[in-house]
């Protein structure tokens, strides 16, 4: 989301990811409930904007099948040039994913960034503008 509004990416992709056919990341985009993506090898989604944007929440929900494949940790970070990239979320804790299928989460509101991601700490300022932004997933062992 930014401005409060749909933000919809160009394109999403899964560098190095192993997708099963009919599950990769392109069904991220067509917001079908009944579509889903599943990376076996845990690698991040990537997002492609148009233009750059001032993200400032972003949400998900969870698929038709596997709650133990839920996401419960994650980063989200955005880059300008697809080669530094900026913390704009880091779920650090365990996240109370829903058992629930077909679940969407309520947004995390993205706070604390400056354009020059000098600051991790919350404040008033937008998240900083970005040409691509990326949902890695991390999962909790133990």
């Amino acid at each position: 989301r930014a401005g409060g509004s749909r933000v919809v990416p160009r394109s999403c992709t899964n560098p190095g990811g192993d997708n099963p056919k009919r599950e990769g990341p392109e069904n991220v985009l067509n917001y079908d409930k009944t579509c889903k993506w599943l990376d076996k090898k845990l690698l991040p989604l990537v997002f492609e904007f148009e233009e750059p944007v001032d993200i400032d929440a972003y949400t998900w929900q969870t698929a038709n099948d596997s709650p133990g494949r839920d996401m419960v940790q994650w980063v989200f970070e955005a880059s300008a040039d697809g080669e530094s990239w900026q913390v704009l979320h880091n779920q650090e804790l365990s996240y109370d994913t829903p058992v629930a299928r077909h679940e969407t989460l309520p947004f995390f509101e993205l706070k604390g960034q400056t354009s020059e991601g000098a600051s991790s700490k919350p404040s008033p300022e937008p998240a900083p503008a970005a040409d691509e932004g990326t949902a890695s997933r991390k999962r909790e062992i133990g």
